[in-house]
């Protein structure tokens, strides 16, 4: 009897220290649970914000450029010397739709670009017939997102008596979704015209990425360009600034009905100290940083450049993101012919849609 007792003590404590060991492992799951759909929590419902886009545009030598003017029309660029219309002779509206080499975005922020806040969007690129498109998320009650949305996407120039995008002009665009009295903004284009005044011996040109700093006019002094780059402020994380996309698109919203936009590179910030370096649509390198591959001599072509944080390319590092952070972006362009300063006597641009 008293060994059946014994017996029945120590099965007792053996069942109770394996009932213990399930509980302290189903605990242990448990808290690994918790952590992890918290962390997933934080990673689903944060969304880092890039603002204050600091955006700066040249052309090398022959290759002219030009802000797109309000109406869309190319022949409405202002033919000048860049002397008459640069260094604040002129409003620099009237100096960024003129032929020159610059193109100046951030004097007295008459474009809006310092209420341009990045929050990550959806660009797709239909590689059958080169079109893009632009998509926005959608959240749910819980900060989680259900769905992504073409249309409720506007693309919108600012009006600074309004001080918002509301504007349908071309230049400066920002793609908005506006809720109630909230606007919200996910990107920006700059509508740009480029042109070149000469060709190599009768072969047209190629618009070219510039991704080292060069003298934008060969044989001049103090005229170097910073090369195309794109740096991030504030101690942000190299994953954000590799999710940030430029795409470059002809006709974009052009006011041609005739005229088709037409997907043509994208770039990002992979180069060394944020240099950025030119992909196509399947997303290969582009080694020779071609953009255009012809340019005919003295006409012009509207190519602008789209600029939207990739939402696609956002990871939990990028995501952790607990502050706005400023960006630095620079884009210089460049041709295959040779550097010669830009002609003022040329006839004006035939348009080529």
């Amino acid at each position: 009897m008293a060994k059946t007792a014994k017996k029945r003590e120590v099965t007792s404590a053996a069942s109770i220290k394996r009932r213990l060991s399930a509980a302290i492992v189903m605990l242990l799951v448990s808290t690994i649970m918790l952590v992890a759909s918290t962390y997933a929590w934080f990673t689903l419902s944060t969304a880092p914000e890039v603002r204050n886009i600091d955006t700066k545009v040249a052309g090398n030598g022959s290759l002219e450029i030009a802000l797109m003017p309000a109406d869309g029309d190319l022949g409405s660029i202002n033919s000048g010397r860049a002397s008459e219309t640069r260094g604040g002779v002129v409003a620099v509206e009237t100096a960024n739709t003129t032929w020159g080499n610059i193109v100046e975005l951030d004097v007295d922020d008459v474009y809006g670009l310092d209420n341009v806040t990045l929050n990550p969007a959806l660009v797709a690129v239909d590689t059958q017939n080169m079109s893009i498109s632009f998509s926005i998320p959608e959240f749910g009650y819980d900060g989680r997102i259900t769905a992504v949305n073409a249309q409720n996407v506007l693309l919108k120039s600012w009006v600074e008596a309004q001080t918002k995008f509301a504007g349908t002009d071309y230049g400066v665009r920002a793609f908005t979704v506006t809720s109630g009295n909230e606007v919200t903004t996910y990107g920006y284009a700059i509508d740009l015209a480029f042109r070149v005044n000469t060709t190599n011996n009768g072969t047209p040109a190629k618009l070219m990425l510039q991704k080292d700093a060069a003298e934008r006019l060969e044989g001049a002094l103090n005229t170097a360009g910073n090369g195309s780059y794109l740096t991030l402020g504030n101690g942000a994380p190299a994953a954000l600034a590799d999710g940030i996309r430029i795409a470059f698109v002809q006709n974009f919203g052009n006011a041609d009905a005739n005229a088709t936009a037409t997907f043509l590179a994208y770039a990002k910030a992979t180069g060394t100290n944020g240099q950025l370096e030119l992909y196509d649509a399947t997303g290969a390198l582009i080694d020779d940083d071609v953009i255009l591959g012809a340019m005919a001599e003295d006409t012009a072509y509207q190519i602008s450049a789209l600029v939207w944080l990739d939402g696609d390319g956002m990871t939990n590092a990028s995501l952790a993101v607990d502050q706005a952070i400023d960006a630095v972006l620079s884009l210089q362009f460049t041709t295959d012919v040779a550097l010669v300063p830009a002609s003022t006597s040329v006839a004006d641009a035939t348009p080529n849609p």
